[in-house]
């Protein structure tokens, strides 16, 4: 059944990585835009973008906040991969920090 479902989509992998590009391409330039905190997560094994493509994506980022944290064995799924543990750990640390300027949510 699974291999009937991919057939039915394969033809809507040109344009999911058609997009996927546009995203990568664009984000060099859109990262001085973002002023938020942020948690970069990134491995030398990722077969969508380079290590260094990531690291300068983390240095143009505009905001005051941000930590960058380095997987040398795993791939791009770093939450699927032998880094697992470790990559939750960093984001529940991250995720438990006290922020500089936390963003105010009410319930509704």
């Amino acid at each position: 059944m699974l291999f009937v479902v991919v057939l039915k989509h394969i033809d809507h992998f040109p344009v999911l990585f058609g997009q996927i590009g546009k995203l990568i391409r664009r984000s060099g330039s859109n990262a001085t835009r973002i002023t938020v905190p942020a948690l970069v997560l990134y491995t030398p094994n990722d077969v969508l973008t380079s290590r260094e493509g990531v690291e300068a994506f983390f240095d143009r980022l505009a905001s005051a906040e941000k930590l960058k944290v380095f997987f040398p064995g795993s791939y791009h799924l770093i939450l699927h991969d032998k880094d697992r543990a470790a990559a939750l750990q960093a984001i529940a640390t991250w995720l438990d920090r006290a922020p500089a300027a936390a963003p105010t949510v009410r319930a509704v």
